[in-house]
């Protein structure tokens, strides 16, 4: 059986090749915009989730870059206290929550690989052992929603709740209740809840959790 990745890898190498042997700007510039192109697809391709690897501290850069060339994706952001010298007070600033990693949303193919990475600022994407390693919309999506509720904000403490405690908790504006029956991580909470007719166990960020009456 063919070695699938080995083989994406040396596609990936001879065009990065290519594009490096072009001396004048004008046409490495123009082979990058290709590739970025193809990438960022059309309304019809089928692309995924990747994760691509920035250089220190240039994670905004990469993401600004990504976005102008009309790419989806997505750098998570929580708040961090920057403490300070001698007496002046601490500082609340915004921080990846991945230092040196964003998400990007693109066609799987190796052109794609090649533009992504000589952006400016970005390393490379991270590859597992079938190609470039695939996010799931599912991981993508309680990701978000645990950035969105501030459970990765630095300084703050979250609530702790014990098995079987009575919980309730907002969901999509409407409020409901339910028991926890236990914990994924430090930064949700299983809670086995009666929704719209039915019983299920749902993950739930402990931030969005208080303790019912």
């Amino acid at each position: 059986m063919p070695d699938n990745k080995a083989f994406e890898e040396t596609r990936i190498l001879e065009t990065a090749n290519r594009l490096t042997e072009r001396d004048p700007d004008r046409i490495k510039q123009r082979m990058q915009d290709k590739f970025l192109a193809i990438a960022a697809g059309n309304d019809s391709s089928v692309k995924q989730w990747f994760v691509l690897r920035t250089a220190h501290r240039k994670e905004n850069d990469v993401h600004k870059a990504v976005i102008d060339a009309g790419i989806e994706a997505w750098l998570p952001m929580k708040k961090a206290i920057q403490q300070r010298r001698h007496t002046r007070p601490s500082k609340e600033i915004m921080i990846p929550v991945f230092s040196g990693y964003l998400f990007v949303k693109a066609v799987s193919c190796a052109e794609s690989w090649v533009g992504l990475s000589r952006i400016d600022g970005a390393v490379s994407l991270i590859f597992g052992q079938q190609g470039a390693l695939v996010v799931s919309d599912k991981y993508m999506n309680d990701l978000m929603c645990l950035t969105d509720a501030g459970s990765f904000n630095e300084g703050r403490s979250l609530p702790h709740f014990k098995g079987g405690e009575r919980v309730s908790y907002d969901l999509a504006g409407n409020v409901f209740n339910g028991v926890v029956e236990g914990y994924v991580g430090t930064r949700a909470a299983r809670v086995l809840s009666f929704i719209f007719g039915q019983e299920r166990v749902i993950e739930v960020p402990l931030a969005n959790l208080k303790k019912s009456a």
